[in-house]
């Protein structure tokens, strides 16, 4: 029954600019403003209220070069200390300034597309690399990227009475690889896909009973592996009956600490979805274009996470805990409709969830259900083209 309100703001604007003829320059600045609002359901405490700001900009620029397609991209960040005051919920931790550096270049050889890349980046005092590599072949690709982060700041100074830091907060890398195929055979189309991760000095943030919650590093590589695979019948038809389905299944290689098994039973063991609709194109002198679909996706029995309620934050639960319980495989219903006009407007409206509370409920996050029958809609208008 405690209350947490969460306020955010975002503006962000983009711009071309002539500077190179050839390639314009793009750029852009945004903004993001938080506020963080807790008041305990019991009044034992005080109102907790934290806030803070963040400022990004960037500076990207496509350079062609014989064969190549170089694009050179510099960003930065800013964060200012989190209010109210300099020695406040998150203790005293000052403001962080991020710097990145990536150049990204696509070229083709012979039936071989290529794109690659390289980074540098310094957040917080840390600085560490980045790469990543994706060659395509006819039906085949295959990829590999490189990356990491700077622990965050509940990571590295905790939250006063609810979160434990980290005795030592290190960087995280992440190394990972996939490999896909794509056929297709007159109205079919069939996927196949492969990947893997391996991640060193993960960390995570694990629940301690019921109330409260400590950070903690995955001691080695986590190694987690996964396969897919989806089947599509008419899928680019203008008019009439489509459908596809498709499924994952992934594991991790290794369960033997308290850590790993409770990061395994965060997701499921499989989960898929599927789609069947009919389209109908050009409608009244190609003026309507409609699609309508019955949309499903389902899962196996997994646990999840659960949520800080003081931050927000997502935390594995203790197994057996109030938290801990298992949640049993389930499946969502819903309904889609997009109506476009001329190529220019788009009306959308979807029925999500439509068997909850009238056949079943259901759970995706430990003691967040998935709100039951839900109305979407929307409107895209290009004004000007």
């Amino acid at each position: 029954a405690a209350t947490r309100r969460d306020l955010r703001t975002e503006g962000w604007l983009r711009t071309r600019l002539g500077l190179v003829p050839s390639a314009p320059t793009e750029a852009g600045v945004a903004l993001a403003v938080q506020r963080l609002v807790f008041v305990p359901a019991d009044g034992s405490g005080d109102t907790l209220r934290v806030h803070g700001g963040r400022w990004a900009a960037f500076v990207e620029q496509p350079v062609r070069a014989g064969g190549h397609a170089l694009a050179l991209r510099v960003e930065a960040t800013a964060e200012g200390a989190p209010g109210p005051d300099a020695t406040g919920a998150l203790g005293d931790v000052g403001g962080r300034l991020g710097l990145h550096a990536s150049l990204a270049d696509s070229v083709r050889l012979g039936p071989l597309a290529a794109v690659l890349g390289a980074g540098v980046h310094r957040v917080a005092g840390e600085t560490w690399p980045s790469a990543t590599a994706r060659v395509e072949a006819g039906p085949f690709a295959v990829g590999v990227r490189y990356g990491g982060r700077a622990p965050s700041w509940l990571e590295e100074a905790g939250l006063d009475g609810r979160v434990l830091p980290l005795a030592d907060a290190v960087g995280e890398r992440t190394l990972a690889a996939d490999a896909a195929l794509d056929l297709a055979r007159g109205a079919w189309r069939v996927g196949l896909r492969a990947f893997g991760t391996v991640t060193v000095d993960g960390r995570h943030l694990v629940s301690l009973g019921d109330t409260l919650v400590q950070g903690a590093v995955a001691e080695g590589a986590v190694r987690q592996w996964g396969a897919g695979a989806s089947v599509g019948w008419r899928e680019d038809t203008r008019r009439g009956l489509y459908a596809r389905v498709g499924g994952t299944a992934r594991a991790l290689l290794d369960t033997d600490t308290d850590l790993l098994q409770r990061l395994d039973a965060a997701l499921p063991r499989a989960w898929g979805g599927g789609r069947l609709g009919v389209r109908a194109e050009g409608v009244g002198d190609d003026v309507l274009d409609l699609d309508l679909a019955v949309t499903a996706r389902g899962w196996t029995v997994f646990r999840s996470r659960r949520v800080e309620p003081a931050t927000g934050a997502l935390v594995l639960p203790e197994p057996g805990g109030e938290l801990g319980f298992e949640l049993p495989a389930q499946a969502l219903v819903g309904l889609e409709a997009t109506a476009t006009f001329s190529a220019r407007a788009s009306l959308f409206v979807r029925y999500d969830h439509a068997l909850g509370a009238r056949a079943y409920g259901a759970v995706v996050t430990q003691g967040e259900p998935v709100p039951p029958h839900v109305l979407r809609f929307g409107v895209f208008w290009a004004l000007l083209d």
